[in-house]
């Protein structure tokens, strides 16, 4: 029979957390927008919206899964 099992914590620092306003966030996902799929961020929200992207494999076309997931910072 083994002994018990050993217990180990280990302290993990966090980063600090950093709020942004609504502004600052559309403009942070323009800039993005604008970097990983070469338009502005309003008129990806307006294909995004149209179902442009429905269908599509998301992992085909480089940053647009990154883009997807910072949506919430353009609205």
């Amino acid at each position: 029979m083994r002994g018990d099992p050993v217990s180990t914590t280990v302290e993990v620092e966090l980063p600090e957390v950093e709020e942004i306003g609504l502004e600052e966030g559309r403009a942070l996902f323009d800039r993005a927008a604008r970097e990983l799929v070469g338009m502005s961020g309003p008129r990806f929200l307006d294909k995004w919206d149209r179902g442009d992207y429905q269908g599509e494999d998301l992992d085909a076309h480089s940053g647009l899964v990154e883009l997807v997931m910072l949506i919430p910072l353009g609205r």
